[in-house]
């Protein structure tokens, strides 16, 4: 588990990041200086067993930073901070200074994948917005989200080079993210809380196997609700229908596996749910404006 300090002095007490407290975790867990009173931890990990992950604060901080985590796959427990819940993938959530800061936990097997922004008060004053606002979690825009994949991406480039990029990505994820948060939250359709836990709980059985999953009858019938209030849930929570973001979730595993692994195309189609390799092909265009031999083994063409 790497958990490294880069951009900047390289010294680990000077910044804000996470780390593992209990549990393992296969992947990265990396801690990035950005600037003065402005860090990032890049998530992208499996957990091998349940674990829980804490800040690192700086000497003499006293837990003032507030916390912006984006996830492009996967889903975290908070436990404290503000509020006792899952955070789900395909959201922006502002997580408030509190004592020690958040505590979030992971469940076995979960495979994880975001970027957490920690901003300490002074800067958050400088950037217009109230550091101590309470718990806010909305649907992130797609252009965040591309930013934080972007990020998790770069790993093949020369150190210097890597640095400059990852510096780039967290300032822009930085100011896309403030954006995103001075808007009105969104409207839930008037979902109960209770709602909302079941329509959470259905984008976690939607997603667990993307070869597989539950048809929307079965998946309604799962979660307790009828086909439209799961849809609009769905709609409301993650800004899409449930075919929409199961959609998404495939493309955006399909992308992983075409950077990560050496895999004919043919296989990674079937792998996230996809019969004919065409209808892959077409979807993979369509989302991401390329096709997906320009980002086989790691973005090279063949």
């Amino acid at each position: 588990m790497d958990q490294t300090w880069l951009i900047g002095d390289g010294a680990a007490p000077s910044l804000c990041g996470l780390l593992l407290t209990t549990g393992r975790l296969d992947g990265r867990l990396e801690n990035l200086g950005l600037r003065p009173g402005l860090s990032v931890t890049l998530l992208d990990f499996t957990a091998a067993t349940a674990a829980e992950i804490a800040p690192s604060l700086p000497a003499g901080d006293t837990g003032g930073a507030c916390h912006l985590l984006a996830l492009v796959q996967g889903q975290v427990l908070l436990t404290q901070g503000g509020g006792n819940g899952p955070l789900p993938a395909g959201h922006l959530h502002h997580l408030p200074p509190q004592g020690d800061g958040p505590l979030l936990s992971v469940c076995a097997g979960e495979a994880v994948r975001g970027a957490m922004l920690h901003i300490d008060a002074p800067l958050m004053r400088t950037l217009g917005a109230d550091a101590a606002q309470g718990l806010d979690s909305r649907p992130a825009g797609n252009q965040c989200l591309r930013v934080v994949d972007r990020m998790l991406e770069t790993t093949s480039e020369a150190a210097p080079l890597r640095d400059v990029m990852l510096h780039a990505k967290g300032l822009e994820y930085l100011a896309l993210a403030m954006a995103e948060l001075q808007q009105p939250a969104m409207d839930h359709h008037g979902l109960s809380r209770r709602e909302q836990a079941q329509i959470m709980a259905a984008h976690g059985m939607l997603l667990a196997d993307l070869a597989k999953p539950p048809s929307l009858r079965q998946l309604a019938g799962a979660a307790g609700l009828n086909e439209k209030r799961l849809n609009e849930g769905f709609r409301a929570l993650y800004g899409a229908t449930v075919f929409e973001c199961l959609r998404n979730a495939r493309l955006e595993k399909g992308r992983q596996l075409l950077f990560d692994d050496q895999l004919p195309l043919k296989t990674i189609a079937w792998q996230v749910g996809y019969t004919h390799v065409n209808n892959f092909i077409t979807a993979y265009r369509n989302h991401f404006g390329e096709p997906p031999r320009r980002h086989q083994n790691g973005g090279v063409e063949e």
